[in-house]
């Protein structure tokens, strides 16, 4: 008999890989997991008995391993004579062979088992499986709403393992939310005992899908709930000391974006986004001219900027698959936007700068120009080797300095 490392039984190959129990055992786990959905949702009456073949061995394999032919036989009586003593309702087919060299022989055939529990039993996780059912059955007569809905049953599968008193707040939680579908408040004003914000974000795969079949509609938590959101701030620096007298004096601002169209009575002509924030702070004073810094792949919420549509734009961010992607975005908010120092001459001039991208964006990207998309292309497709980038601050700072004031026409 063949054991894994983990000391798990392995078929018996001396048998021409006869299953012992703990094999069907493994086989009625995979089966659970597969099909629990479906079986919590009582979607598959019809396919009981369910069976599960053995794969006796033949005469000849029999009789050149008569030791494993015990072994086996007496594993397989073992787990008959316990699931009739302990009333499973799962129980080993046998038959009759009459081979030439071993004669009348009685062998296991195949394990039939009648219903879920006794699948959950054999595989283990019946605790599991009542738990489930319980917490099933206590959800839809609170909610009737999620009773045959797919992604409720699969979402709280991924609740099984809670602990008792979360699943307790996650009824609380669901309960309150049904009696305030638009409560207005912020997510950690919510007056429930043992929730706040962190308890919703770390089980949002199981929230979501449930509030959705509850309130009726798509949606993330403060959708489905009209929660308010934590405004999203942007940082900036003013370049141009007649922008920085209208914040008496202040020149790098971090604040709600919306704010952003508000307080300048004369707006910057000007707006350099910039990928990196190193970057961003070491940009020298330019008439007329604020740089936006850090936002990566959140540049959108520039577009919320009234001001920024009608000012001159410069893009400036790293020359790999992420940094193109990025900027697609923003010339797809503000098509007049131009890019800065990100084309193939730039980075193969600086082959000695190259760094490693860690993972690459391989989708395609609608708003580069025709040069801009070959680069992408070419970083892509591997051209000067696996995941090349140049980080825009290895680029000779004067050198960059430069090519900006160049490109706002102040040379």
């Amino acid at each position: 008999m063949k054991t894994s490392a983990k000391g798990v039984h392995m078929p018996m190959y001396e048998l021409g890989g006869a299953l012992m129990p703990d094999d069907v055992a493994q086989a009625c786990k995979r089966q659970f997991e597969r099909q629990q959905v479906d079986w919590l949702l009582r979607r598959s009456e019809s396919t009981w008995p369910l069976s599960v073949a053995l794969r006796s061995p033949s005469d000849k394999e029999a009789a050149n391993a008569p030791a494993a032919m015990r072994t086996w036989l007496s594993a397989w009586t073992g787990f008959d004579n316990a699931s009739r003593d302990k009333g499973r309702r799962c129980a080993v087919v046998w038959r009759s062979v009459n081979w030439r060299l071993m004669g009348n022989v009685t062998v296991p055939e195949k394990v039939l088992f009648e219903d879920i529990e006794a699948v959950a039993d054999c595989a283990r996780v019946d605790q599991d499986w009542e738990t489930l059912k319980e917490r099933w059955r206590a959800l839809c007569e609170r909610h009737a709403s999620v009773t045959d809905k797919r992604d409720c049953a699969k979402a709280l599968i991924g609740a099984a393992q809670w602990a008792d008193d979360d699943f307790v707040r996650l009824l609380e939680f669901l309960g309150w939310c049904e009696r305030n579908p638009a409560s207005g408040l912020y997510l950690r004003q919510l007056p429930l005992v043992g929730i706040d914000t962190k308890w919703v974000e770390r089980r949002l795969g199981v929230v979501v899908p449930l509030l959705q079949a509850i309130m009726g509609k798509l949606g993330d938590v403060h959708q489905l709930l009209v929660l308010r959101r934590a405004p999203y701030t942007v940082r900036m620096r003013l370049l141009d000391p007649v922008l920085r007298e209208q914040m008496a004096g202040a020149e790098d601002l971090q604040m709600p974006v919306d704010q952003w169209s508000k307080l300048l009575r004369q707006p910057p002509k000007r707006l350099l986004i910039i990928e990196n924030l190193a970057t961003g702070l070491a940009v020298p004073d330019t008439p007329g001219t604020a740089v936006a810094m850090g936002l990566g792949n959140n540049v959108a919420v520039l577009n919320e900027v009234a001001w920024a549509h009608s000012a001159e734009i410069l893009y400036w961010g790293d020359i790999d698959t992420w940094g193109l992607h990025i900027l697609s975005r923003a010339r797809s908010l503000f098509p007049h936007l131009n890019s800065m120092l990100m084309t193939e001459t730039v980075l193969t001039s600086h082959r000695h700068l190259w760094t490693v991208e860690d993972s690459q964006d391989n989708r395609h990207a609608d708003h580069l120009t025709a040069k801009e998309a070959e680069l992408l292309s070419k970083l892509q497709q591997g051209r000067w080797g696996k995941h090349v980038r140049l980080e825009q601050e290895r680029i000779h700072w004067p050198s960059a300095v430069e090519e900006l004031s160049r490109r706002w026409g102040l040379l």
